[in-house]
């Protein structure tokens, strides 16, 4: 069964033109990973008291040779996510439907630095407000 985190990865594909697998990688780099390429991960978030809501934190890393491409990346996901909201993401095999309530920015593309081999980062943070029909997500 596909993760929620794998299931939000995809619905990004669909606004943003990146590729899971390629130029949208999930959960972690690869050493087949491109030069350049967003990286989608849960950071972590505290839930709501009751059993059907949940706040998640993801964080998109975009990561490139050119440091204009990088924030460029960096900037398409976030004007995608920034204007999304209030959406469904349809069941998956053995999944429930998991309802975005909203997506709160934490913050605008930022400068991270470079890694090991000179791509420069930027960073972009996203508090996800998602409820599930029935339960917990």
């Amino acid at each position: 069964m596909p993760d929620r985190q794998s299931r939000i990865a995809d619905w990004v594909c669909t606004g943003t033109g990146l590729v899971k697998g390629t130029t949208l990688q999930v959960g972690r780099y690869l050493e087949t990973s491109p030069e350049r390429c967003v990286l989608i991960r849960e950071t972590g978030g505290v839930p709501y008291m009751t059993q059907i809501k949940d706040d998640v934190m993801y964080q998109f890393i975009s990561r490139a040779i050119s440091p204009a491409d990088s924030l460029a990346d960096s900037r398409t996901v976030y004007n995608f996510l920034y204007k999304n909201g209030l959406i469904t993401l349809p069941p998956a095999p053995a999944a429930e439907e998991v309802w975005i309530d909203a997506i709160e920015p934490v913050s605008l593309p930022q400068y991270l630095g470079e890694d090991d081999k000179g791509r420069t980062l930027y960073s972009t943070n996203y508090k996800f407000m998602l409820s599930m029909k029935g339960g917990k997500i």
